[in-house]
């Protein structure tokens, strides 16, 4: 993925919005975001926090391929499944998600010992 270039971000997301045939406002209203900011990633004049970038994704069904990401399809299935959900979670479940994540490590390090 082309992460500093927020113009190709912009332009694959308001591609993605046009063949889903949203409006702004409409995509705006199923990210809980405003038209404005939205308006303002597609030109390419901010880039997307992580978890706004995976909200418009999720909505728009954008191929992280798209993005110039590889997923190989032969990896790891626990690995798989773990970014499935974790590519799938709202706020509040991602953060349950890391706090189990460092709660888990924490007591692996001390397992070591």
């Amino acid at each position: 993925m082309i992460l500093d270039d927020k113009k190709f971000i912009g332009k694959i997301i308001r591609q993605y919005r046009q063949k889903n045939k949203l409006t702004l406002a409409q995509l705006a209203e199923k990210t809980d975001m405003s038209e404005k900011h939205l308006g303002q990633i597609e030109r390419g004049a901010f880039s997307p926090t992580i978890s706004t970038f995976f909200k418009i994704v999720k909505v728009l069904k954008i191929n992280i391929a798209d993005f110039g990401l590889k997923y190989d399809e032969d990896t790891n299935k626990t690995r798989e499944t773990l970014v499935k959900h974790i590519y799938g979670a709202d706020e509040a479940e991602l953060k349950l998600f890391f706090d189990v994540i460092e709660a888990a490590i924490k007591y692996s390090q001390k397992l070591k010992k």
